[in-house]
């Protein structure tokens, strides 16, 4: 550990501004591009994380172009849910970018200690959903959903991570023909067959995390690249029907509408399936879970999720009470209408 933590400064040293500004503190992360560190800013006075192009001479220039454009995507928007960005480091040695550092753990390492609680489940799909109607309201999609992406924090705070492969549905891609990019498991099937990516391909990517967060197992966890994609083609794309009994209904329904693989029968937005949630939420209970930490606390979050479930169905009920009293008044027309032409 204290030679990686020694190596990552060395990188930094390349840059001797970033040398003096950063001290490298743990690895939070790398990838085949990039690394990500927590780093005390002596600037700000604060932990933060830092997120370094690796030698970024050994790569294409699309590469660098979506690392850059990842940087302004999370720096533009502020959504309590999406990771922020706050400087950018260009120079002739090093690119690289601060965000806030969330003190969590990311679901996939959460996955492999304990089960999930379905209080928990409901309260992570509620921000995650909340932070991609954000995003594709921007005309912004993922690309990258998936367990190792989505950090809880210590009190239960969602932050949708690493946005590398974002793309703007209005822009024209940097991705070369024919390549495709992301995990396997987690692509939708129009995605690997034709390359079309569009916000109903993250709604694919939710259901399958939401299936490996409900059932504890993670997907094709034994099979790797190409042999996922074969797989996955042999199979028509189908979670096989097995997978999902002994489901809470609730989960296996919502799980089937969103890995749909024509894409037109999914939830079409992420607050289509948001709502979905809400509808089946058990009004009033509040799961006792296994904590994480001495910190944790569900209850405001779970309180906050009922009021809103509440109002909405209040708005339900008061638009029913509406369509009725019109009926009402129809028919007493048309009765009066009838009894005159009678008379």
């Amino acid at each position: 550990m204290q030679q990686e933590i020694q190596d990552a400064q060395n990188t930094l040293a390349r840059e001797p501004s970033l040398a003096d500004r950063f001290e490298v503190m743990r690895i939070l992360g790398h990838g085949s591009s990039a690394a990500v560190y927590q780093v005390l800013d002596r600037n700000r006075n604060k932990l933060m994380a830092l997120k370094v192009l690796t030698n970024p001479k050994a790569f294409l220039e699309s590469t660098i172009q979506r690392f850059i454009e990842e940087f302004h995507v999370c720096q533009s928007i502020e959504h309590a849910n999406l990771v922020r960005a706050y400087d950018l480091f260009e120079t002739k040695n090093i690119i690289a970018f601060t965000t806030e550092y969330v003190d969590g753990a990311d679901l996939g390492r959460i996955m492999e200690t304990r089960q999930l609680s379905t209080a928990e489940i409901d309260l992570i799909f509620e921000q995650l959903l909340s932070a991609l109607e954000e995003l594709h309201k921007r005309s912004i999609v993922h690309r990258d959903i998936k367990p190792e992406n989505l950090i809880l924090s210590r009190d239960l705070w969602v932050k949708v991570v690493d946005l590398g492969l974002v793309k703007r549905m209005d822009e024209p891609g940097i991705t070369k023909s024919g390549v495709i990019l992301g995990t396997a498991q987690y692509m939708p099937p129009e995605y690997v067959r034709t390359g079309t990516h569009d916000s109903r391909g993250d709604i694919y990517a939710c259901g399958m995390v939401l299936f490996e967060l409900v059932s504890g197992k993670r997907r094709l966890k034994n099979y790797r690249g190409t042999e996922v994609l074969e797989l996955l083609d042999r199979t028509d794309f189908a979670l096989p029907p097995i997978a999902l009994q002994g489901l809470p209904k609730k989960y296996a329904e919502i799980i089937k509408r969103a890995i749909a693989v024509d894409p037109d029968r999914r939830y079409q937005t992420a607050a289509a399936m948001r709502d979905a949630f809400a509808y089946h939420f058990d009004d009033g209970s509040v799961e006792i879970v296994q904590q994480l930490s001495p910190s944790i606390e569900i209850e405001r979050y779970s309180t906050e999720m009922t009021q809103q479930i509440t109002m909405k169905r209040k708005a339900h009920h008061f638009v029913w009470l509406i369509v009725a009293a019109v009926g009402i008044m129809l028919a007493a027309v048309a009765f009066l209408y009838f009894r005159l032409q009678n008379s």
